[in-house]
This record gives C-alpha cells, structure tokens and sequence, in this order.
C-alpha cells in the first residue's frame, strides 16, 4: 500500500477470486514500495476480529458480544490505537466457516475472501505506527504463525458464523436512516 495509507492494494490479489503472491512478487513490492504501508491477507483458517472500541458503537457491539459470548483468549492483536481494545483480534477457526463481514456497528470480519489487514510497521493516516501486540500484552516484532494463534471460541463462532441464504432470499440493505439502499439510490437518480 501506499505510505500512510490503507488503500488500494494491488488488483487480483484480495476477495474471494483473489491470489496469493509468489515470493518473488512480494520481494518485487518491497523494493517497488519502499515505506509503503503493509497489507495482508489472512490465510484461509485465520480470521481477524477488527474492534473499533474507540467509537461509541464500536466498544457497545463488543460489550454486548463479550457478555453473549464470553471471553476472548489473549491473542495477537494489530493496532495504531492506544486505547488497550481497538484493533484487529487474530484467531483460528476451522477451514470453509464463513462469517459476517460486519456482524454488528464498529465490527468487521477480515477474512482470507474478505478484506485485508493493515500491519506493522506500516503507518495509520493519522500519523500513528500500527503495533502488533502479543497475547501477553507486548510489542511483537514478528507476526505468529498462524498454528499459534488460539481458536475463536465455539460461541463466538456460532454468533458470527455467516447464515446461508434459501434461494430467492435477498437481504435488504439499509442507510443509516433505515431506507433500503437501493430506493435513495433510485429517489437520487429520480
């Protein structure tokens, strides 16, 4: 990524068609983008639960799933904030679960066919350096191998685990001011 930024990583290389690049074109990126930020894709198994306590929503949501679901084990943890629980919660989960991009407000899934994890020692946009922190609480200097990393707990799973939808079933998208996306984009139009 481009330094002090968080998008636009290389075409073909995230979402669910996405590929995973060679050593040699990675090397390629690191000596073309010298002080560019890091983007990563999680390997298929690894999930990041990415936090944004430090908004209001952000820091109910996680309340709310803490006392549905219990606890967290300690884990590795990306972060430019200094709050103590913003960031981006690295766990295992079996292969092939899939769960909710955006289980709810100031919550998002990154998953191996859904976005990407911004890392040290890249830097946020607003001036911050993003710390990878261990599950004893300290500055990493190296990202766990993903065998390390605990598994999400069973009820987490089960809370975040993507539905499958029964054919013909659509989910409505809404704005913030609960219309269905697709009518203000035709009222707009109109």
């Amino acid at each position: 990524l481009p330094r002090q930024k968080k998008t636009f990583p290389p075409e073909g290389y995230t979402g669910r068609s996405g590929i995973d690049p060679d050593q040699a074109t990675v090397n390629e990126w690191a000596a073309s983008h010298a002080g560019g930020n890091l983007a990563i894709r999680v390997p298929a198994g690894v999930i990041g639960l990415d936090v944004d306590a430090y908004k209001v929503e952000g820091k109910q949501s996680f309340d709310r799933l803490l006392d549905e679901c219990g606890p967290l084990p300690p884990t590795w943890t990306s972060t430019s904030r200094g709050d103590g629980l913003s960031g981006i919660y690295l766990f295992r989960l079996p292969e092939g679960t899939l769960l909710k991009g955006a289980p709810r407000p100031g919550i998002e899934v990154v998953q191996h066919h859904h976005r990407y994890m911004v890392a040290w020692p890249s830097i946020h946009p607003s001036g911050a350096t993003y710390l990878l922190i261990g599950p004893d609480g300290e500055i990493c200097a190296r990202p766990p191998n993903p065998a390390d990393l605990p598994e999400l707990p069973e009820a987490w799973g089960a809370r975040l685990v993507e539905r499958p939808r029964q054919a013909g079933q659509h989910r409505e998208r809404l704005n913030a001011d609960g219309m269905a996306k697709a009518v203000q984009g035709a009222l707009l139009e109109a």
